[in-house]
């Protein structure tokens, strides 16, 4: 909506470049199956399911459960095709915010509409234009007074940016969406953000209200949006929408890059002498208010770089390296198998391995544990990953890593 070229730009960009689902967005789609699961189930905390694990395929996002009988099987389990999610205690107490604020509106709903049946939908596939029949999206929560109200919740895992419910299109688009399901048999529409792990001014439930016919406005501003990325000649528009929807076309986007050289045309033109004073505030802040377009574009090239190199191809330059990586424990044993094994081995209480609710890292035990015994401990409960894959300019001394497949055969002779 605030770049009706985007759509274009988006369609050069090959989808083997695109980048790909992070480790933060497969746990979050771990975290909806377990809050699906349980609303599905009728369980109203998700206690249950602690010790179990969740596996998500990145390609498609299914998901699937694991017992904790096959835990330590799935852990051991290498696979590029999924990736498993332990469901720990945090998981656990964010997922059950999620689920108390259903059975919260369901209640509500009951008591305000007694002559009302509330019927809820979960993981909905809605529709908000008639016309429209490419658009759709999936609520994760819709529940019904029909001829008197409609709840959208949107559930939320990420810690990082904590998202506003005022004037959010993307839980309005559900709205619509849920209100066209019904016929539009509604007078009013709650929409709600419940985000239990981000901290915001407002709490980690948000919601606004709209009347029905607010909603089927909204409406036509949507449809209108949609038009006009039609247009041969869709205008692109850079601001801060580019980051944060993640926009693919962000790195190589003509638009945002010419923003950018204006505004630091408009900047740094000025006189040197005027510009290195840092006792300007208004300056400093004139400055920094574009950075995050400049943090855009960077991210948004690099990933594209990233794609090519780990597809086989040479950014001259530049080359793939394995970063950093701490210490951690075995991630071939559950953890509760860890925790009784860590129990004879160290003579402690299990509480004594907890800063509540997470486990104690490696280093932390380590240091809990007589000089002696540190060595075997390392030995047998403690591994060094493999770093994660990251792409530096050549002058890293770091040693390049090869991923193109031929360097997987080894040469024969022709015979």
């Amino acid at each position: 909506m605030n770049c009706p070229g985007s759509p274009r730009e988006i369609d050069k960009i090959p989808d083997e470049l695109r980048e790909k689902p992070s480790v933060y967005a497969l746990e979050g789609t771990a975290a909806h199956a377990l809050m699906e699961r349980c609303l599905r189930k009728g369980h109203a905390t998700p206690k249950k399911y602690l010790g179990w694990g969740m596996y998500v395929v990145p390609e498609t996002g299914k998901t699937r459960l694991v017992k904790p009988a096959d835990m330590d099987d799935a852990l051991a389990e290498k696979s590029s095709e999924r990736v498993l999610f332990p469901i720990t205690q945090n998981m656990i107490e964010a997922v059950a915010v999620v689920l108390e604020h259903v059975g919260d509106e369901v209640k509500r709903l009951r008591e305000e509409y007694p002559r009302g049946r509330v019927v809820m939908y979960v993981e909905q596939r809605v529709y908000p234009l008639a016309d429209y029949k490419d658009m759709y999206g999936t609520a994760d929560v819709i529940i019904v007074s029909k001829g008197h109200e409609v709840v959208v919740i949107d559930y939320k895992h990420g810690a990082g940016l904590a998202v506003d419910a005022i004037g959010n299109t993307q839980i309005k688009y559900y709205g619509l969406g849920a209100l066209r399901e019904i016929d539009f048999k509604a007078e009013k529409v709650k929409v709600t953000i419940v985000q239990p792990r981000a901290v915001h001014e407002e709490g980690v439930i948000r919601s606004e209200e709209m009347t029905m016919g607010e909603l089927k406005a909204w409406g036509k501003v949507l449809a209108a949006a949609v038009d006009k990325t039609k247009l041969r000649k869709a205008p692109l528009n850079a601001g801060s929408w580019c980051k944060d929807t993640w926009c693919a076309a962000r790195g190589v986007c003509p638009e945002l890059r010419k923003s950018i050289e204006r505004q630091a045309q408009m900047d740094f033109d000025d006189d040197p002498e005027e510009l290195d004073k840092p006792t300007d505030p208004k300056k400093i802040a004139h400055l920094l208010s574009w950075i995050p377009m400049f943090e855009a574009w960077k991210s948004g090239l690099e990933a594209i770089a990233y794609r090519i190199a780990e597809n086989g191809g040479t950014v001259p330059e530049y080359k793939l390296i394995y970063g950093r990586a701490n210490r951690k424990f075995r991630d071939d044993i559950s953890e509760k198998r860890l925790l009784s094994r860590l129990e004879k081995f160290a003579k402690l209480d299990r509480e004594e391995f907890f800063t509540e609710p997470e486990l104690k890292t490696p280093t932390q035990i380590e240091k809990m544990l007589p000089p002696k015994k540190r060595e075997l401990f390392n030995d047998k409960f403690v591994i060094k990953p493999q770093g994660k894959l990251t792409l530096v300019h050549e002058s890293n001394k770091a040693p390049a890593v090869s991923v193109n497949p031929a360097d997987d055969f080894e040469e024969v002779d022709d015979e």
